[in-house]
Protein backbone atom coordinates (compact mmCIF):
# COMPACT_ATOMS: atom_id res chain seq x y z
CA UNK A 1 0.00 0.00 0.00
CA UNK A 2 1.23 3.25 -0.84
CA UNK A 3 2.01 5.98 1.90
CA UNK A 4 2.61 9.46 2.55
CA UNK A 5 4.27 11.99 4.23
CA UNK A 6 1.75 14.56 3.91
CA UNK A 7 -2.19 14.61 2.74
CA UNK A 8 -5.06 16.95 2.38
CA UNK A 9 -7.42 14.78 4.26
CA UNK A 10 -9.22 18.02 6.77
CA UNK A 11 -11.88 15.06 8.34
CA UNK A 12 -11.63 11.22 9.00
CA UNK A 13 -15.06 9.90 10.70
CA UNK A 14 -16.11 6.43 11.55
CA UNK A 15 -19.09 5.84 13.19
CA UNK A 16 -21.53 3.57 14.55
CA UNK A 17 -25.68 3.75 15.06
CA UNK A 18 -27.67 2.16 18.00
CA UNK A 19 -30.98 1.03 16.95
CA UNK A 20 -31.93 1.01 20.63
CA UNK A 21 -30.50 3.77 23.27
CA UNK A 22 -27.93 3.02 25.31
CA UNK A 23 -27.73 3.93 28.63
CA UNK A 24 -25.44 7.22 28.59
CA UNK A 25 -28.33 10.03 29.37
CA UNK A 26 -26.89 10.99 32.51
CA UNK A 27 -23.77 9.35 33.18
CA UNK A 28 -21.24 7.00 31.95
CA UNK A 29 -20.07 3.48 32.91
CA UNK A 30 -16.91 4.45 34.93
CA UNK A 31 -15.09 1.51 33.01
CA UNK A 32 -15.93 3.17 29.30
CA UNK A 33 -15.16 6.74 30.84
CA UNK A 34 -11.82 5.46 31.95
CA UNK A 35 -11.07 3.62 28.60
CA UNK A 36 -12.47 7.28 26.53
CA UNK A 37 -10.26 9.18 28.34
CA UNK A 38 -7.07 7.24 28.13
CA UNK A 39 -7.67 8.66 24.59
CA UNK A 40 -9.26 11.84 24.30
CA UNK A 41 -8.22 13.40 28.36
CA UNK A 42 -10.32 16.39 27.51
CA UNK A 43 -13.65 15.97 28.18
CA UNK A 44 -16.88 18.44 27.40
CA UNK A 45 -20.16 17.34 27.35
CA UNK A 46 -23.58 19.16 26.84
CA UNK A 47 -26.77 18.87 27.71
CA UNK A 48 -29.38 18.39 24.55
CA UNK A 49 -32.63 18.29 24.33
CA UNK A 50 -34.78 15.92 21.63
CA UNK A 51 -37.84 15.71 20.04
CA UNK A 52 -40.02 12.35 19.25
CA UNK A 53 -41.87 12.46 16.28
CA UNK A 54 -44.85 9.87 15.89
CA UNK A 55 -46.92 9.21 12.87
CA UNK A 56 -50.14 8.72 13.38
CA UNK A 57 -52.15 8.15 9.68
CA UNK A 58 -51.11 10.88 7.64
CA UNK A 59 -50.40 13.60 10.76
CA UNK A 60 -47.56 13.66 12.49
CA UNK A 61 -46.74 14.80 15.87
CA UNK A 62 -44.45 16.02 18.02
CA UNK A 63 -43.86 14.73 21.29
CA UNK A 64 -42.64 15.10 24.62
CA UNK A 65 -38.87 16.42 25.75
CA UNK A 66 -36.49 13.82 25.92
CA UNK A 67 -33.08 15.55 27.94
CA UNK A 68 -29.49 13.77 27.47
CA UNK A 69 -26.17 14.37 27.49
CA UNK A 70 -24.50 14.57 24.76
CA UNK A 71 -20.59 13.23 25.83
CA UNK A 72 -17.77 15.24 23.95
CA UNK A 73 -13.97 14.37 24.34
CA UNK A 74 -10.61 15.55 22.75
CA UNK A 75 -7.43 14.89 22.18
CA UNK A 76 -4.82 16.39 24.01
CA UNK A 77 -4.79 18.96 21.20
CA UNK A 78 -7.88 18.63 19.99
CA UNK A 79 -6.59 17.18 16.62
CA UNK A 80 -9.33 14.51 17.26
CA UNK A 81 -12.80 14.47 18.54
CA UNK A 82 -14.95 11.19 20.45
CA UNK A 83 -18.80 12.07 20.54
CA UNK A 84 -21.23 10.09 22.17
CA UNK A 85 -24.96 9.70 23.06
CA UNK A 86 -27.79 7.08 23.58
CA UNK A 87 -28.70 6.41 19.57
CA UNK A 88 -24.31 7.19 18.30
CA UNK A 89 -20.72 7.44 18.61
CA UNK A 90 -18.15 8.40 16.36
CA UNK A 91 -15.01 9.65 16.27
CA UNK A 92 -13.62 12.62 14.37
CA UNK A 93 -9.98 13.20 13.34
CA UNK A 94 -9.18 16.70 11.97
CA UNK A 95 -5.18 15.66 12.16
CA UNK A 96 -5.01 11.95 10.32
CA UNK A 97 -2.01 10.03 10.70
CA UNK A 98 -2.18 7.18 10.31
CA UNK A 99 -5.09 4.86 9.91
CA UNK A 100 -3.80 2.63 12.37
CA UNK A 101 -4.08 4.65 14.99
CA UNK A 102 -7.53 6.07 14.09
CA UNK A 103 -8.56 2.16 14.09
CA UNK A 104 -7.08 1.78 16.87
CA UNK A 105 -8.83 4.65 18.77
CA UNK A 106 -12.01 3.43 17.58
CA UNK A 107 -12.09 -0.16 17.70
CA UNK A 108 -10.61 0.26 21.91
CA UNK A 109 -13.56 2.70 22.98
CA UNK A 110 -16.61 0.00 21.03
CA UNK A 111 -14.68 -2.70 22.11
CA UNK A 112 -15.25 -1.39 25.64
CA UNK A 113 -18.86 -0.46 24.49
CA UNK A 114 -19.32 -3.79 23.90
CA UNK A 115 -17.97 -5.16 26.91
CA UNK A 116 -19.57 -3.11 29.15
CA UNK A 117 -23.54 -2.63 27.25
CA UNK A 118 -24.04 -6.62 26.95
CA UNK A 119 -27.07 -6.19 24.95
CA UNK A 120 -25.98 -3.69 22.16
CA UNK A 121 -26.85 -3.66 19.16
CA UNK A 122 -25.30 -2.20 16.09
CA UNK A 123 -27.02 -1.38 12.88
CA UNK A 124 -25.15 0.76 10.66
CA UNK A 125 -21.59 1.55 10.64
CA UNK A 126 -20.02 4.51 8.35
CA UNK A 127 -16.65 5.51 7.60
CA UNK A 128 -15.96 8.89 5.89
CA UNK A 129 -12.56 10.46 4.26
CA UNK A 130 -12.91 13.86 3.03
CA UNK A 131 -9.76 15.47 1.39
CA UNK A 132 -10.28 19.23 0.55
CA UNK A 133 -6.74 19.30 -2.40
CA UNK A 134 -5.58 22.86 -2.13
CA UNK A 135 -3.15 24.96 -4.18
CA UNK A 136 -3.83 28.01 -3.70
CA UNK A 137 -0.38 29.04 -5.12
CA UNK A 138 -1.57 28.18 -8.55
CA UNK A 139 -2.61 30.87 -11.18
CA UNK A 140 -5.37 28.85 -13.38
CA UNK A 141 -7.65 27.48 -10.76
CA UNK A 142 -9.79 24.82 -12.87
CA UNK A 143 -6.34 22.86 -14.68
CA UNK A 144 -6.16 19.56 -12.25
CA UNK A 145 -5.39 17.09 -15.61
CA UNK A 146 -1.47 16.72 -13.72
CA UNK A 147 -3.25 15.86 -10.52
CA UNK A 148 -6.39 14.22 -10.80
CA UNK A 149 -8.15 11.71 -13.07
CA UNK A 150 -9.36 13.28 -16.15
CA UNK A 151 -12.84 11.92 -15.93
CA UNK A 152 -13.56 13.80 -12.42
CA UNK A 153 -12.86 16.98 -14.71
CA UNK A 154 -14.78 16.08 -17.72
CA UNK A 155 -18.56 18.27 -15.85
CA UNK A 156 -15.77 21.41 -16.36
CA UNK A 157 -16.71 21.32 -20.22
CA UNK A 158 -20.25 21.19 -19.71
CA UNK A 159 -19.62 24.84 -19.04
CA UNK A 160 -18.13 25.98 -22.31
CA UNK A 161 -16.78 29.52 -20.87
CA UNK A 162 -14.74 27.45 -18.13
CA UNK A 163 -14.43 31.67 -16.42
CA UNK A 164 -17.78 31.54 -15.80
CA UNK A 165 -17.89 28.50 -13.19
CA UNK A 166 -18.26 29.37 -9.00
CA UNK A 167 -19.36 25.67 -8.62
CA UNK A 168 -18.79 22.52 -9.58
CA UNK A 169 -19.81 19.74 -7.11
CA UNK A 170 -20.91 15.76 -8.37
CA UNK A 171 -22.38 12.89 -6.61
CA UNK A 172 -21.70 9.53 -7.51
CA UNK A 173 -23.66 6.60 -5.11
CA UNK A 174 -22.22 3.04 -5.22
CA UNK A 175 -24.35 0.00 -4.31
CA UNK A 176 -21.65 -2.68 -3.93
CA UNK A 177 -24.51 -4.95 -2.14
CA UNK A 178 -23.55 -4.84 1.41
CA UNK A 179 -21.50 -1.93 1.01
CA UNK A 180 -22.89 1.62 0.02
CA UNK A 181 -20.37 4.24 -0.98
CA UNK A 182 -21.40 7.91 -1.33
CA UNK A 183 -18.71 10.30 -3.39
CA UNK A 184 -18.73 13.86 -3.78
CA UNK A 185 -16.24 15.49 -5.67
CA UNK A 186 -15.19 18.67 -6.93
CA UNK A 187 -14.67 22.35 -5.93
CA UNK A 188 -17.03 23.81 -3.94
CA UNK A 189 -15.43 27.32 -3.91
CA UNK A 190 -16.08 29.32 -0.75
CA UNK A 191 -16.52 32.66 -2.64
CA UNK A 192 -19.60 31.14 -4.42
CA UNK A 193 -21.72 33.02 -6.11
CA UNK A 194 -18.52 34.85 -7.59
CA UNK A 195 -16.12 32.62 -10.18
CA UNK A 196 -13.78 30.10 -8.75
CA UNK A 197 -10.88 31.67 -8.46
CA UNK A 198 -9.34 29.56 -5.49
CA UNK A 199 -7.57 26.02 -6.41
CA UNK A 200 -9.46 23.73 -4.21
CA UNK A 201 -10.94 20.29 -5.30
CA UNK A 202 -13.21 18.13 -2.67
CA UNK A 203 -12.35 14.12 -2.98
CA UNK A 204 -15.48 12.81 -0.39
CA UNK A 205 -15.82 9.32 0.18
CA UNK A 206 -18.55 8.33 2.56
CA UNK A 207 -18.46 4.19 3.03
CA UNK A 208 -21.58 2.69 5.35
CA UNK A 209 -23.79 -0.20 5.47
CA UNK A 210 -26.70 -1.01 7.49
CA UNK A 211 -26.30 -4.46 8.53
CA UNK A 212 -26.94 -5.87 12.18
CA UNK A 213 -22.78 -6.38 13.17
CA UNK A 214 -21.38 -7.57 16.30
CA UNK A 215 -17.93 -6.31 17.02
CA UNK A 216 -16.05 -8.81 15.20
CA UNK A 217 -18.02 -7.67 11.86
CA UNK A 218 -17.28 -3.66 12.49
CA UNK A 219 -13.42 -4.58 12.40
CA UNK A 220 -13.64 -6.27 8.92
CA UNK A 221 -16.00 -4.13 7.70
CA UNK A 222 -13.87 -0.99 8.34
CA UNK A 223 -11.06 -2.60 6.96
CA UNK A 224 -13.14 -3.31 3.95
CA UNK A 225 -14.37 0.21 3.28
CA UNK A 226 -10.86 1.77 4.33
CA UNK A 227 -9.35 -0.46 1.19
CA UNK A 228 -11.94 0.37 -1.08
CA UNK A 229 -11.91 4.10 0.08
CA UNK A 230 -7.80 4.05 -0.83
CA UNK A 231 -7.99 2.18 -3.65
CA UNK A 232 -10.33 4.74 -5.28
CA UNK A 233 -8.45 7.10 -4.16
CA UNK A 234 -5.28 6.01 -5.60
CA UNK A 235 -7.70 5.38 -9.07
CA UNK A 236 -8.40 9.59 -8.74
CA UNK A 237 -5.55 11.25 -8.70
CA UNK A 238 -1.94 11.36 -11.02
CA UNK A 239 1.18 11.72 -10.00
CA UNK A 240 1.68 15.11 -10.03
CA UNK A 241 -0.59 14.56 -6.87
CA UNK A 242 1.50 12.18 -5.04
CA UNK A 243 4.65 14.28 -5.92
CA UNK A 244 3.51 17.02 -3.89
CA UNK A 245 2.09 14.22 -1.03
CA UNK A 246 5.48 12.86 -1.30
CA UNK A 247 5.60 8.72 -1.38
CA UNK A 248 7.26 7.40 1.26
CA UNK A 249 6.78 3.60 0.51
CA UNK A 250 4.87 1.46 -2.11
Amino acid sequence: MVKYEKNFLTNVIARVDFPNPIKVHESLPPDLSKAILELFPISESRKILGKTLKFTGEKIEIEGDEKSIEWNFFGKNREKQLVITPIFFYISYTKYESYNSFKSDFISVIEKIFEVFSDIQITRLGLRYINEISLLDQIDPLNWTEYLNEKLLSPFEVAGDKSTIARCINNLFLNQGDMNLNFRYGMHNPDMPAPIKKKIFILDYDAHNTNLQDISEIREDLEKFHNIIISLFENHIEEGLRTIMHVTNR
